[in-house]
């Protein structure tokens, strides 16, 4: 199981792709803003989070750039997910520490693939 987190600007959007993720059996949480989302990697502690690159108070690339400055926060795996691109957003997000970058909208099984990821790279690896 994994810990996941989707901020979203578009309320409808980040409910709805959190109770996908809680459907597949994982925990699911969502922020309305960067800056709830960087609050949430503190006290929620997700294993994934997808960030939109545009959102109010605190857009995607500071929210990231915030938690991957962490050391606390720095492990989680950072997706941006967004419909803006271009080669200065490639370049942006890789600058803000983004793992992953997926266009909107993504394919459902990308999304999954990426949670299943994070939720084995979690698991307590076994004693030898």
């Amino acid at each position: 199981m994994a810990k996941v987190l989707v901020a979203d600007d578009d309320h409808d959007a980040a409910e709805s792709l959190a109770e996908l993720f809680a459907i597949g059996g994982h925990e699911a949480r969502y922020a309305l803003n960067g800056r709830e989302a960087v609050q949430a990697s503190k006290t929620f502690a997700p294993t994934i989070i997808f960030l939109d690159l545009e959102m109010p108070v605190l857009d995607g690339f500071d929210a990231a750039t915030a938690i991957k400055g962490d050391p606390k926060t720095a492990h989680i795996r950072v997706v941006a997910l967004s419909g803006a691109l271009g080669d200065d957003v490639r370049e942006r997000t890789e600058r803000a520490g983004f793992d992953v970058y997926l266009f909107k909208p993504a394919r459902i099984e990308a999304l999954l693939a990426l949670v299943a990821e994070s939720a084995s790279a979690d698991l307590p690896k076994p004693r030898t």
